[in-house]
């Protein structure tokens, strides 16, 4: 904290937060070092991370985003006798210290005239992990869900109960939402069961759905009010829809499938997304993507990673559009219809725009009502998660995802390929030492900075409404803003002042001296739509025009179709 440079960056996010204290999110997830083919499960560990809520997205989203706090090998932790969520209320009160007690608060660090006051409030995790942490059965449970009290999975599906819904359920407004009253009648039956009639605890847990553990987090009194059910238990959009057996993982093994049914085999979309352009921060996908990966099973979910997912559902769906919508197969329209809705939803939910969360609950309801029709098999559990995304972002006003804690796996799995005695303080070390380097890096506190090689030129002084005139004196080839990093040569999209939405392929970037300080730009080629459509779909063209975006009107990049003369972009 005696890092000035923190010190300011910390003291604007509780500026901007307005909140007393600043909130404390922690990050679970079991990682395993060795590759794919070759685990060494022996060496699995339990690895805890720790982030600020307040934080900035395109911070927290970063190297320095996420701090390391521990990592605990799974074997150690059986022996020991810990249960992960014994280790969540050791991790909790480690974060309390006298002063903070004194504050009202879990922590505080003060730094001379400077007092930062912090709560722990949430956990951001995969269900699985949320299930640990809580002590719930999950869907083994008859009530399933932390965030519904009528919820009910574990059974086949019914739709004539006049209180009780299965969780493949359409019919949202029919869930009764968990309070945090209510979640602690259930807590304090459970442990009155447990200590006066405890041949009733079995039953009584399978159709609560939470397990009885008196050193778990819901019956700690220390901790217990810091991780409030429902709203600690942060649903996250990673894991709900494109990783660890997502609904989109489901969705688009059964389309592909649907796609061959049709005459439209793997190999073929294979070879098509090869002529695709993918921007240099997308995951790049094999060549044989869909033909290795596809499971040729109907209610299986495709073998692919979360940022493997995100590509894949921006080429698919330009796919759709310049390929198969103007075959114009009837019986794939409402298929084509379903994965649209999907590219939307991750569309809103990679913006990150709080006040579209109407528009997220809107799209995930006709979603999941088009899924359940077409895909029934694929309707896993996650289908009811997906309104928990929504019920999450909401509450707690910040869309968290577990993309940044997970690469930080990569630390500890590469220190324990070398060290064995001591293991996990030495990848503790080494994460920390990361963290520290990454905190104190020169564009660590930057939204927007260059990255690679910068050019001094010439200073070239011009009009910038409304930022008067600005004096250009670096060129770069790459930069990183808040919607990720963007390269010459790449689509970019973007939105004006006059909320024009509009395309250009990026030129070059330059940083601009300007009366508020410094700013980037990025020049581009206009791009405009071409008048009349080509087989039935929308494509555009380069004007031959020059303009000049400035970092904030910039909106990220986007994959794109060529075709000479003109091209089709992603959604």
């Amino acid at each position: 904290m005696s890092f000035p440079p923190f010190l300011k960056f910390l003291e604007a996010c509780q500026t901007d937060s307005g909140a007393e204290f600043l909130t404390v999110a922690i990050y679970l997830d079991e990682a395993v070092p060795g590759n794919q083919n070759r685990p060494d499960r022996g060496r699995a560990s339990q690895c805890l991370y720790w982030t600020i809520a307040d934080y900035p997205a395109w911070f927290i989203s970063r190297a320095a985003g996420w701090a390391p706090f521990a990592y605990v090998l799974l074997v150690e932790q059986k022996a020991a006798g810990v249960s992960d969520s014994l280790l969540v209320t050791m991790m909790a009160k480690a974060f309390t210290n006298e002063l903070g007690s004194e504050l009202d608060g879990d922590f505080a660090i003060v730094v001379g005239r400077c007092t930062f006051k912090f709560k722990m409030k949430m956990q951001v995790a995969d269900w699985p992990q949320h299930s640990k942490t809580f002590n719930l059965k999950g869907h083994q449970g008859s009530l399933c869900c932390c965030w519904c009290s009528n919820c009910l999975g574990h059974c086949p599906e019914f739709d004539d109960d006049p209180m009780l819904v299965h969780y493949k359920s359409t019919q949202y407004h029919r869930f009764i939402p968990h309070t945090p009253e209510s979640i602690m009648a259930l807590v304090q039956n459970l442990e009155h069961t447990a200590l006066h009639a405890p041949r009733q605890l079995k039953k009584l847990q399978q159709s609560t759905g939470f397990t009885y553990n008196p050193q778990g987090v819901l019956w700690d009194p220390e901790v217990m009010p810091k991780l409030i059910l429902p709203y600690a238990a942060y649903t996250d959009w990673m894991h709900t829809f494109v990783a660890s057996g997502g609904v989109a993982q489901f969705h688009m093994n059964q389309f592909v499938l649907v796609l061959e049914d049709h005459d439209i085999p793997a190999h073929v979309i294979d070879e098509w997304f090869l002529s695709a352009k993918v921007p240099h921060g997308f995951t790049q996908l094999k060549k044989t993507f869909f033909k290795d990966r596809v499971i040729n099973k109907r209610g299986a979910h495709i073998r692919a990673f979360a940022g493997e997912m995100l590509t894949a559902i921006g080429l698919m769906h330009m796919f759709l559009q310049v390929v198969v919508v103007p075959l114009k197969i009837a019986s794939l329209q409402d298929h084509i219809d379903c994965f649209t809705l999907l590219s939307c939803i991750i569309s809103i939910l990679l913006a990150a725009d709080y006040n579209t969360i109407a528009d997220l609950r809107e799209a995930t309801h006709t979603y999941h009502v088009l899924l359940k029709r077409l895909y029934p098999d694929a309707c896993k559990p996650k289908v009811h998660a997906m309104q928990h995304v929504c019920d999450s972002w909401e509450y707690w006003r910040v869309l968290f995802n577990c993309f940044a804690p997970e690469r930080k796996h990569k630390i500890m799995k590469s220190v324990m390929k070398f060290a064995y005695r001591k293991a996990p303080k030495t990848a503790l070390a080494y994460a920390v030492r990361a963290w520290l380097a990454a905190l104190s890096s020169e564009h660590a506190f930057a939204a927007a900075h260059s990255v690679g090689e910068s050019f001094t030129v010439q200073p070239m002084q011009i009009l910038l409404p409304p930022h008067g005139v600005a004096t250009i004196f670096e060129w770069c080839p790459k930069l990183q803003l808040a919607c990720g990093m963007i390269c010459t040569g790449e689509l970019l999209k973007y939105k004006t002042t006059h909320n024009y939405s509009g395309l250009g392929f990026a030129v070059g970037f330059a940083k601009l001296q300007v009366s508020s300080g410094c700013l980037f730009v990025a020049v581009i080629k206009v791009c405009e739509v071409v008048p009349e459509p080509i087989n039935h779909v929308k494509h555009w063209r380069e004007t031959g025009q020059y303009g000049m975006l400035t970092s904030g009107q910039i909106q990220g990049c986007v994959v794109w179709a060529d075709f000479g003369q003109s091209f089709v972009p992603g959604l």
